[in-house]
């Protein structure tokens, strides 16, 4: 993916189109997509108000300023990756006493006033310290994990009946293509009855379709198992090196954690791009 493709999701995610649309315009799979915007904080609920001329990230205009044309590295490395266990919400930052010397910035539930909901909030530093916590307990047990990455690996990321089943829709839409030639072809040539001719190209051209959608969907398929094993080698190299962390690492925030999902203080679970779930 180019810097300007990224770019185009980027400013087509915040005009608001969904990712089957941004998937349609730019010829990317919805996986592609959907696994790009989720990245780079480009979620439903925190999307940005434009993006970086030069790098295509999302920046966040300030209401009343100047607006901003280039990214200054502002935009928090937390946003859309702290879940309400209640009700689904999204952890936003919020900032407290903004104009006295208790002036604080805390994440918490963008939804807790709509819903209720009685999840904590937390500080940065907090947030900081589940990660940490979750990451050694994660360490702890790293030969396991790594074999159990391996094992799911085999289980869903398997791709040769997919690759099969592809070579056979890309057969039939051939094979379709070219009776639909020969159909126009004849009815070129020879004087055909309309409606026959009809019939039979309507038949023709609607089972290419079914093919063309059935060959789409296992394309896009086998291009998310093959992000997804990727994905999966690249945490197991990345656990392989580390060792137990003392303070926290933002370069391992951002590759290793999925999202974390608060239910309560004591009830905290991160989820590791793995799958991994671990109780901080």
């Amino acid at each position: 993916m180019t810097d300007e493709q990224k770019r185009q999701i980027a400013k087509l995610r915040i005009e608001g189109l969904g990712y089957k649309a941004i998937a349609e315009r730019l010829g990317f799979s919805i996986n592609s997509v959907k696994s790009y915007c989720k990245m780079h904080a480009l979620e439903v609920g925190e999307i940005a108000d434009s993006v970086c001329e030069n790098c295509g990230k999302p920046i966040y205009q300030v209401p009343g300023r100047r607006r901003k044309r280039f990214a200054d590295g502002k935009v928090s490395i937390y946003s859309s990756k702290i879940f309400c266990g209640e009700c689904g919400g999204v952890y936003g930052a919020k900032v407290w006493h903004s104009t006295d010397k208790y002036r604080r910035t805390v994440y918490r539930c963008n939804d807790k006033f709509k819903n209720h909901c009685h999840t904590p909030h937390f500080t940065v530093e907090e947030i900081q310290t589940i990660f940490i916590k979750a990451v050694n307990k994660l360490l702890e047990g790293k030969d396991e994990v790594i074999a159990n990455i391996r094992l799911l690996q085999r289980d869903v990321c398997g791709k040769d009946e997919l690759v099969k089943e592809q070579a056979k829709y890309h057969e039939d839409m051939v094979a379709l293509a070219e009776l639909t030639s020969q159909c126009i072809a004849e009815n070129a040539r020879v004087a055909m009855d309309q409606d026959d001719y009809k019939k039979r190209y309507g038949d023709l051209a609607g089972r290419y379709d079914a093919a063309k959608k059935a060959y789409d969907t296992v394309t896009d398929e086998i291009q998310h198992r093959q992000a997804r094993n990727e994905q999966m080698d690249a945490f197991i190299a990345e656990l392989k090196e580390q060792g137990m962390l003392t303070e926290f690492d933002e370069r391992l925030w951002c590759s290793l954690v999925d999202f974390i999902t608060v239910y309560g203080k004591g009830d905290i679970r991160v989820t590791f791009r793995d799958g991994t779930e671990i109780r901080a």
